[in-house]
């Protein structure tokens, strides 16, 4: 079904292979979060993520519980990108964190937003294959 999620992947490099770490996913929907941890072994919690257009720019917001923890910013449609997805753009954006016990968005600092991309895409993932076991 339909749900609104939020995370934040971090690009990582051993040796010659690129990839990225998942730190943190919130979602607004249980049957989603409980897919994704167990299937994927992705850390996936309950949270509020929202996307909006005000005027000229798309505004996100994540809230924990009741508690505002992320807002981020760009300018909308500025510069089209050559992307597989249904539709991207790239743009200036600013984003702003703040500390949660729980939710640690804030927990590894932020010293430059270089630029920000929206993305619409169409994504299924497969079912997920086991890489270790760790309780063999």
């Amino acid at each position: 079904g339909h749900y609104c999620e939020s995370g934040q992947v971090i690009p990582v490099r051993l040796g010659d292979e690129q990839g990225g770490y998942v730190h943190s996913m919130y979602l607004n929907d249980h049957p989603p979060i409980a897919a994704g941890r167990e299937l994927w072994g992705f850390p996936k919690k309950l949270g509020d993520p929202e996307l909006r257009v005000h005027k000229d720019t798309l505004v996100g917001t994540l809230d924990y519980s009741d508690f505002r923890v992320a807002t981020g910013t760009m300018g909308f449609k500025h510069q089209r990108l050559d992307a597989a997805a249904a539709a991207t753009s790239l743009a200036a954006g600013a984003l702003d964190l703040h500390a949660h016990a729980l939710a640690p968005v804030a927990a590894l600092p932020v010293l430059e937003v270089i630029s920000a991309v929206h993305i619409l895409a169409d994504l299924t993932l497969p079912l997920g294959t086991v890489v270790h076991d760790y309780l063999a």
